[in-house]
């Protein structure tokens, strides 16, 4: 099944209504299309979609009751996604200079951060490393953008934080002149 906006994509093969606007969902797959979804596609502006992939499920919480008869969907306010967790995007470079990568368990959203104190691996481009304890700040979209788009009102990253970093590594720029 596939749930959508403007924004937002919403893929699982089973949902379960657990009430006040509470689903499960098994598994669950996430696409978050960030900035302004009246902007061409193809635009350098334009910012790379977000996949989180969480194939044991996730608790999602909307501000209204899930009706899929209905097909209507109200706006994610917050969730747990359990096990595994991997969120990607393959960035907007030619290549994978700007590729985000990073795998945890037992992810917590809410309307202004994106949370685990468990393990985590990442890579952006070139550099990698591992720690635990991440926090991921958002960017609020625009006050129309929710309300439009079904999705969350988020407009991008803020900041990223791992509380307690193992291992990090970090590729410099060769300035050499050939």
């Amino acid at each position: 099944k596939v749930l959508q906006s403007d924004q937002f994509k919403l893929l699982f093969r089973e949902y379960a209504n657990q009430g006040e606007g509470v689903i499960k969902i098994t598994p669950c797959t996430m696409v978050f299309i960030p900035g302004d979804p009246d902007e061409n596609p193809d635009s350098e502006k334009r910012a790379a979609p977000i996949i989180l992939q969480a194939p044991q499920g996730a608790l999602l919480k909307f501000d209204e009751a899930l009706n899929l008869k209905r097909a209507k969907i109200g706006r994610l306010v917050g969730g747990r996604f359990v096990g595994r967790i991997t969120v990607f995007s393959r960035g907007v470079k030619p290549g994978d200079e700007d590729d985000l990568t990073f795998v945890t368990e037992d992810l917590q959203l809410s309307e202004t951060e994106v949370h685990t104190n468990r393990n985590v691996e990442f890579r952006y481009g070139p550099h990698y490393g591992s720690g635990r304890e991440m926090r991921v700040k958002l960017l609020q979209g625009k006050d129309g953008d929710a309300s439009r788009s079904g999705g969350p009102k988020v407009g991008g990253v803020e900041s990223l934080q791992i509380k307690h970093l193992e291992q990090f590594h970090l590729e410099v720029p060769n300035d050499e002149k050939s």
